[in-house]
C-alpha cells in the first residue's frame, strides 16, 4: 500500500506526505511562514491512514521552498528523523545562508499576502547525513539515496525500493500543469547526468517536486521532455553570450522569455527567487561551458 499526498500549504512550496505500509515519510517541507499549515495537513493526512507517526523528513535540497518549513515541522512529529545531504547539512549552519532563506521566505509571504511569522532558521538541522548509495530504513521499508547535482550542490533523490517510487529533485526538472521546467543552477553537465540517472533507474512512478506523482508511460515522457527543455534553457543562454550580450543583458533576456512567460502568473516562484536564481545560473553557465 501506497499512498501520496500534498501536504503544502502555498501553492509556491512543495511538500509531499508518503504513506508506504507502517512507514510515513515527508519529502520537503515547504515554506516557514505558512509550516504551521503545513502541520496541520500532515495530521490530517496521517489521521486514520496506518502509520501512527512520522518516521523521516526527507530534505531533497536546502533551498527555502523545499526547507525553509523544517523547523516548525520537526517541533510538531519529534519523532521524525531529518534526512539531508551532507553539504545541505553545512548551508544550514551558516549565517549567510540562513538569512538568505529568510530573506526568500519573507518575499513569498509578501508574495502571497501572508505573515512571515516569526524567524526559525535557527532551528533548522539534519539528524542524519546522507549521500550517493546510502539507505534510510523502516521496519518495512526501504529508501536508498542517490545524489543528483545539477539544481544545487546538495540534491539528492530517494528510491522507495519496495513500491519502485523515486522522489527526485529539481535537478531532474519539476513540473507544473502544462508547464516543464528545467531547474539547473550550479551546473548544466550534472543536471543532464540526473536526468540519466533517473531514466537508467526507470522507476515506475516520480514523485516531482510541487507537482507530485506521475507514474508509468508519463515517466519516460516526462524525462525525454525534460532532457530537451534543460538543453534548450542551455542553449538560450549561450547563443546569447557567443553574440557578444553582456551577462547583464542574457539575465534581462531569460527573465523576459522564462518568468514573463511562464512563471509570473503559476504563483510557482516569487519575482525575487527567479532573480536571484537567473543571475547565479548565467555566469556559471558561461564558466561551465568555456571550461
Amino acid at each position: 500500500m501506497f499512498k501520496v499526498t500534498d501536504v503544502s500549504s502555498d501553492p509556491g512550496g512543495t511538500a509531499h506526505l508518503v504513506i508506504t505500509g507502517n512507514s510515513a515519510f515527508l519529502c520537503d517541507t515547504g515554506f516557514a511562514f505558512s509550516a504551521e499549515a503545513t502541520v496541520a495537513n500532515i495530521r490530517a493526512a496521517l489521521e486514520g491512514e496506518g502509520p501512527s507517526r512520522l518516521d523521516y523528513i526527507l530534505l531533497t535540497h536546502s533551498h527555502f521552498d523545499h526547507a525553509a518549513g523544517t523547523s516548525t515541522v520537526a517541533r510538531a512529529f519529534r519523532e521524525a528523523k531529518v534526512v539531508a545531504s551532507r553539504y545541505a547539512a553545512e548551508v544550514f549552519i551558516r549565517p549567510g545562508a540562513r538569512r538568505a532563506i529568510r530573506d526568500m521566505d519573507e518575499a513569498a509571504a509578501r508574495n502571497a499576502g501572508a505573515d512571515p511569522g516569526e524567524d526559525t532558521t535557527s532551528g533548522l538541522r539534519v539528524d542524519i547525513e546522507v549521500g550517493d548509495g546510502d539507505v534510510v530504513r523502516t521496519a518495512d521499508r526501504t529508501v536508498r539515496v542517490y545524489a543528483t547535482p545539477g539544481h544545487t550542490n546538495c540534491s539528492v533523490s530517494y528510491y522507495f525500493e519496495e513500491d519502485d517510487i523515486l522522489a527526485t529533485s529539481e535537478s531532474s526538472g519539476f513540473k507544473f500543469g502544462d508547464i516543464v521546467w528545467p531547474a539547473f543552477l550550479t551546473s548544466y553537465r550534472d543536471s543532464i547526468e540526473s536526468i540519466e540517472l533517473v531514466k537508467r533507474l526507470a522507476p515506475e512512478r516520480l514523485l516531482l517536486p510541487h507537482a507530485g506523482l506521475i507514474s508509468g508511460s508519463e515517466v519516460s515522457a516526462y524525462l525525454s521532455v525534460i532532457k530537451e527543455k534543460t538543453e534548450e534553457k542551455a542553449a538560450f543562454i549561450l547563443s546569447r553570450h557567443r553574440a557578444g550580450m553582456s551577462e547583464e543583458e542574457i539575465v534581462k533576456d531569460f527573465i523576459s522569455e522564462y518568468f514573463d512567460r511562464f512563471i509570473r502568473d503559476t504563483g510557482l516562484q516569487t519575482e525575487e527567487s527567479f532573480v536571484a536564481n537567473t543571475r547565479a545560473l548565467v555566469p556559471r553557465l558561461i564558466a561551465e561551458a568555456e571550461s
